[in-house]
């Protein structure tokens, strides 16, 4: 074998030990990883976004439909009070001074004017047609707005039944969930800023008495520092180099150092959507990895998250371990009853705050639904008065007809002698019938109009 062949074995056998013992000083201890990461996966789904439970985005208001093809209808001198022009609208109405209402009415008035405006525009109305002009000043437009009364009332009480309800609800369940959430997670009542102080809470007496589930305060992150975080003679990585904190005494000490790194691998999560289902879920896969260790050398036993102490016993300070000690929380070894509140107790919380704010989204989508609906009903009464005219131009085709039947008259014929004949309807001129009644029936009564003239001087046209 050749000098320079021999070398490079050599070299790639020095490159290949040195790699195994920097794997064996940060990752073949890393026995906390999967439960870490169940960790990591409750933290990110409760930074998830709630944006189909979002309050401020659920409240409903009277679509500015109903508005404009309101206005549409409102008779013509009532339209003319206010601008067609976005560009002229009127900011101090008269209208509200001489009512002397309250500041609302301002607000009322600016609607007003946009429906005005809307109500101007083709393209902005139904079957993009604007109503005939002085179709809505008619007996027809009266009928048309009382009409759509219906549609516009129910509208609105639909608007103000939710948002008097569900609505409300909603936000102050919105509140809360954020208060829940923030508080579980990290021991805050608003959302951190940074890594380095998300984690609130410091430690106690003692390894031992701090990594507890009913220590306060109760937080997820602080869970993940008793899995992960190792102190002075701990050597051994139990999350793995990247993801291990360092806690320099566990006496009183802030667990937001320690937390830091933690969390910078925690937001590399799967990040799902905060619903009640995923958090429930990600609670439920953290509680599942809980294990029972026993005592060694005793009959006692513990329920622990991670990897308790050499000797089983709890989650106090011994190499390669980290743990969070959930006996307390075990009924069966509790003295009295539970009432403890953990972490575990307020995502149960959120998680029901949630599924109330879903069941109020859904109220919301069947509430815009409605609308919806109603509105189709308001743009069929629109376009049902497209199909009728103006009340001059019915009013000019009336008055055409009675001039017609007023210009026809009679032609009536003396027949026989002077003193003894009789006044007759003259065949085939200017008869005609009366509307509804028939052929005969017309005939029947412009004869009558002849035949009643008994004398030959008034036997005349009639």
């Amino acid at each position: 074998m050749k000098p320079e062949t021999k070398a490079l074995l050599l070299l790639a056998a020095l490159l290949n030990v040195a790699l195994m013992q920097k794997v064996s000083a940060t990752e073949d201890h890393a026995i906390n990883l999967a439960d870490l990461d169940a960790i990591c996966q409750l933290i990110e789904t409760g930074l998830g976004s709630t944006t189909g439970v979002d309050p401020a985005s659920s409240e409903l208001t009277i679509p500015g439909n109903f508005d404009k093809t309101n206005m549409s209808l409102s008779l013509t001198s009532w339209r003319n009070k206010f601008t067609t022009d976005a560009s002229k609208r009127n900011n101090d109405p008269e209208f509200c001074k001489a009512l002397d209402w309250e500041p609302n009415c301002k607000q009322q008035w600016t609607k007003w004017e946009s429906a005005a405006i809307a109500a101007s525009k083709a393209d902005e109305m139904p079957g993009n047609k604007l109503l005939p002009a002085g179709i809505s000043d008619g007996p027809v437009g009266k009928a048309t707005r009382m009409q759509i009364t219906a549609p516009i009332t129910e509208a609105t009480k639909v608007v103000s039944d939710y948002n008097t309800g569900p609505h409300k609800n909603l936000q102050k369940r919105g509140s809360e969930l954020a208060t829940k959430l923030n508080g579980a997670l990290f021991g805050k009542q608003t959302k951190h800023t940074n890594a380095a102080d998300a984690c609130e809470g410091a430690a106690a007496t003692s390894r031992e008495a701090t990594c507890k589930i009913t220590a306060q305060p109760s937080t997820v992150c602080s869970a993940a520092v008793f899995l992960c975080a190792k102190e002075g003679a701990q050597t051994k990585d139990t999350c793995g180099n990247a993801a291990t904190g360092t806690v320099a005494d566990w006496n009183a000490v802030i667990l937001a150092t320690a937390y830091e790194s933690i969390h910078q691998k925690c937001l590399q999560a799967t990040s799902r959507s905060l619903t009640a289902v995923n958090l429930r879920q990600a609670l439920t896969t953290v509680l599942s990895r809980i294990k029972t260790h026993t005592h060694t050398g005793s009959t006692s036993v513990a329920a622990v998250l991670g990897a308790p102490n050499s000797n089983g016993a709890n989650c106090a300070t011994s190499d390669g371990a980290g743990c969070l000690d959930f006996t307390d929380l075990v009924a069966s070894k509790a003295p009295s009853k539970i009432t403890a509140s953990t972490w575990i107790s307020e995502i149960e919380e959120a998680a029901t705050i949630l599924e109330q704010a879903g069941d109020a989204m859904k109220l919301h989508t069947q509430a815009v639904q409605r609308l919806a609906a109603l509105y189709s009903k308001a743009q069929a009464i629109y376009m049902q008065l497209m199909e009728e005219e103006p009340l001059g131009n019915v009013s000019g085709k009336a008055d055409g007809q009675l001039q017609s039947q007023h210009s026809e008259k009679t032609v009536c014929k003396w027949t026989g002698e002077e003193s003894n004949g009789k006044c007759e309807a003259k065949e085939g001129e200017a008869q005609t019938n009366t509307a509804g009644t028939g052929a005969a029936a017309g005939t029947n009564t412009e004869g009558k109009k002849c035949s009643e003239k008994k004398k030959q001087e008034n036997c005349k046209d009639g």
